[in-house]
């Protein structure tokens, strides 16, 4: 019996009485900071790809150059092994007003790659599940037929 009337007494003292309106009226809904999902930050710091790329020339076996076409938003482009950036592709004005973005990318025969962009004005990255296999001293695409690739928006 004591401890009935204890919590008793708590719920009254935290606004669990008669008098709150909210508490009495509507159903039971989520406190600010409980349940509610935390709103997902989606912008990015500008990557530092350039500088990561300085930091493994000359570690691998040899070079493949790619040639890709990117959503026009895309600020910076690089191609990545796993977590690794292994190069960094620099738009390149072609015929009839198009770009393509070529890249040199540093690796091993059959290294798997992927490929991230990034938007400076709305500090949104974006990245490709579509992967190629790196193969040394050969293209992935050329500048007349760049590799169209899809992207998704990185949430993190």
């Amino acid at each position: 019996m004591v401890l009935l009337a204890i919590f008793s007494l708590v719920c009254v003292s935290c606004g669990g009485g008669g008098d709150d309106p909210v508490s009495s009226d509507t159903p039971n809904q989520p406190e600010p900071g409980g349940d509610t999902p935390a709103p997902v930050d989606n912008t990015f710091p500008d990557p530092q790809w350039e500088n990561a790329v300085r930091g493994i020339e000359g570690m691998f076996s040899g070079n493949m150059t790619v040639y890709l076409s990117v959503p026009e938003e895309a600020t910076q482009v690089a191609v990545f092994c796993g977590d690794e950036c292994r190069g960094v592709a620099y738009k390149e004005s072609v015929a009839d007003g198009k770009s393509v973005w070529i890249g040199l990318v540093h690796g091993n025969d059959g290294d798997v790659l992927t490929f991230k962009y990034y938007a400076a004005a709305s500090r949104f990255m974006y990245r490709t599940d579509v992967t190629a296999t790196y193969k040394g001293e050969t293209a992935y695409g050329d500048i007349d037929n760049p590799v169209q690739v899809s992207f998704t928006q990185v949430t993190r």
